[in-house]
């Protein structure tokens, strides 16, 4: 697994997160093309746990995450860019939804498909609909069927994010768990009303077989 760069995007939240409506669920429902565990690379032991010890996350487990229809828009860009570009999206997104006269049916979130430090990163920015909603031009409507995922609820601040994926590797690899698609992370709190950032809450989802 790649640690993904969520701590990167902390500026494009704060900018976004105003024009949706909040949501506190525990489900969101998502799944993609493929990006195996075999891709994400560790971290140094001693800085894993160092920054674990300042974040809290819930028990790492196994769940069914039901069906999720939502309307994306993919991004192939410089990951020195990537908080630029998310700012961008979320705010297309919510343009257009406004402009149907839609509310969002749940939190945003974000599907990574490959990151480089050095290069690019190629993810997917989402908001979800109740029901089918017709796209135009790079905004696409998509369903995401179920699926069975290893998922955790992490407390804490967006740089500090990384350790988790660690944790969720060795958690795969104790319980010999393959990952079947890419990994989701869904963004449970806004930034920009969260006075602490050590409060903020990203559910990840690693779909496994």
């Amino acid at each position: 697994m790649k640690t993904k760069p969520l701590f990167l995007v902390t500026v494009c939240l704060m900018l976004i997160f105003f024009m949706q409506t909040t949501y506190a669920q525990d489900e969101v429902t998502t799944q993609d093309e493929v990006l195996t565990s075999d891709e994400v690379t560790t971290q140094d032991e001693a800085t894993t746990s160092a920054a674990v010890s300042t974040c809290k996350q819930t028990d790492i487990e196994v769940k069914e995450i039901d069906a999720q229809k939502a309307l994306v828009i993919k991004a192939d860009v410089p990951t020195s860019a990537i908080g630029e570009k998310m700012g961008e999206l979320y705010g297309k997104l919510f343009a257009y939804i406004g402009e149907k006269g839609i509310q969002p049916a749940g939190p945003v979130f974000a599907i990574y498909y490959s990151y480089e430090p050095e290069g690019n990163v190629v993810f997917k920015a989402g908001v979800p609909v109740a029901s089918e909603v017709e796209g135009t031009g790079d905004i696409i409507y998509k369903e995401f069927p179920a699926m069975k995922a290893v998922t955790t609820l992490y407390t804490g601040s967006y740089k500090d994010i990384g350790p988790v994926y660690t944790e969720i590797q060795k958690y795969m690899e104790k319980n010999e768990l393959e990952s079947t698609g890419n990994s989701w992370e869904v963004y449970l709190t806004n930034p920009s009303e969260v006075a602490d950032p050590n409060d903020n809450k990203t559910l990840i989802y690693f779909p496994v077989k």
